[in-house]
């Protein structure tokens, strides 16, 4: 009895020393939890900067093989520099950098420092009223690099062709002409309000309006309508387009362009003024020259019943960036790029992060629903809706009947500063792969 109670006794003690033993290492654990969440913090919404590659060059950012790590530091100032790149007792640091610093000479200066391991932006609003943007003065100047983007043209034509077969050589097209894509130094933060979304909508609200005139299949010359894909990589998808028609992989033959408007950013504009950019190279030509002045004169008449002015830099002046330059590169095309500057860019965000739709008024009142703020008309779209008359106003339609074109294009605005995808049809894409 005794041996058995003795047993059963030491069996007992040894089950409650095990439950001890769980017990303080569940507290543990449950300690060691918690010191881990007054030290680490998950960032849940962020956007990396990433490196692209092409056969031949590299862009943008890696860490290292092993990873990067250090102590953080908040940058807010210009005099906190100092302390990071000089003074600070304990690098490696990384940078918690406020977004008015996030500048080309600060980057230079980290990337020259082994002090720094590691950037983290923090984004700031509202945006720097100096401006921010990291892209090239000449954007588009040479070649830029990517990776192997894989997308998609998209395009559409007013009157149907035959996809499987070629216009005649009597048949000429007039391609109005847009890019699809925008990009910033972060990856997937690219909102493009003024660089693309501006003229994507307006050529969108053209399309409809065009589509609504009665007379639309009557027209003489057939209309292309183009949004190019990969234009901030050195033109990828008009380049393609070009060389499809060489070719003959594309419906409309690079010789049945009869002439060529593009929209480039026309979202900032000043006085509702928009210019009028041409090639003076091509106009050398004489009849190209000729040709260039004809529709110089007919979008000037097409915009005498609009609050828009449209001016002329002066004819030497090379074209600004656009995805016109690359169809001239082929042939000589009489056509214009229409945008919101003379010689420099307005929007201060080029290809960045801030350009967003505060920058172009954009301004929503307080306290829409989404569905509300789909059909608010705001400035900039009755701006959209004067600027595709002005484009297009032989074949618009008559000015009281422009109410539903007006909310459309606040609902591309609105979808395009949401999720540009939204507001492509992936059913008349055309590819360039």
């Amino acid at each position: 009895m005794n041996m058995a109670a003795a047993g059963e006794k030491g069996e007992s003690g040894l089950g409650w020393r095990r439950l001890g033993m769980g017990l303080i290492l569940l507290a543990a654990l449950c300690r060691g939890s918690s010191v881990e969440r007054k030290i680490y913090i998950s960032l849940n919404s962020t956007a990396p900067c990433v490196r692209l590659l092409n056969a031949t060059h590299q862009i943008g950012c890696q860490s290292s093989r092993n990873g990067d790590t250090g102590v953080i530091h908040v940058v807010e100032k210009e005099e906190d520099l100092s302390w990071v790149l000089e003074t600070g007792p304990t690098p490696p640091y990384m940078v918690l950098l406020d977004g008015n610093l996030f500048t080309k000479d600060t980057l230079l200066k980290f990337k020259e420092s082994s002090r720094v391991s590691g950037i983290a932006v923090m984004y700031t609003k509202p945006a720097p009223p100096e401006g921010s943007s990291l892209d090239l003065p000449c954007p588009n100047d040479g070649f830029a690099v990517c990776d192997s983007l894989a997308d998609y043209n998209v395009w559409s034509t007013v009157k149907p062709i035959n996809n499987s077969g070629f216009l005649a050589p009597e048949e000429k097209v007039v391609v109005s002409a847009a890019r699809l894509d925008g990009r910033s130094f972060f990856w997937n933060l690219a909102p493009a309000a003024e660089s693309t979304v501006s003229s994507l909508v307006t050529q969108l609200a053209a399309a409809e309006a065009i589509h609504k005139a009665n007379d639309s299949q009557a027209l003489p010359r057939n209309i292309l309508f183009a949004f190019f894909q990969g234009e901030v990589f050195d033109y990828i998808g008009s380049s393609r387009m070009v060389y499809d028609m060489e070719k003959g992989r594309f419906p409309v033959p690079l010789n049945s362009i009869h002439s060529f408007v593009e929209l480039s950013q026309v979202a900032l504009r000043d006085n509702s003024s928009l210019w009028v950019h041409t090639d003076p190279i091509s106009r050398s030509n004489e009849s190209v020259n000729a040709e260039v002045k004809q529709l110089l004169e007919l979008l000037k008449n097409s915009s005498k019943d609009t609050n828009v002015t449209l001016q002329e830099p002066d004819q030497s002046q090379a074209l600004p960036p656009a995805s016109f330059q690359r169809f001239l590169r082929a042939r000589n095309i009489p056509g214009v790029v229409l945008t919101d500057h003379r010689a420099a860019y307005r929007n201060k965000y080029y290809n960045g992060m801030y350009d967003t739709a505060a920058s172009i008024g954009m301004d929503y009142p307080s306290g829409l629903s989404k569905e509300e703020a789909l059909i608010h008309v705001t400035e900039a779209a009755q701006v959209t809706v004067y600027r595709l008359r002005e484009e297009h106003a032989q074949c618009a339609p008559p000015i009281h009947h422009m109410t539903a074109v007006k909310r459309s294009s606040s609902s591309l605005y609105y979808g395009g500063l949401t999720d540009i995808l939204a507001v492509v049809n992936p059913c008349i894409k055309g590819g360039y792969k």
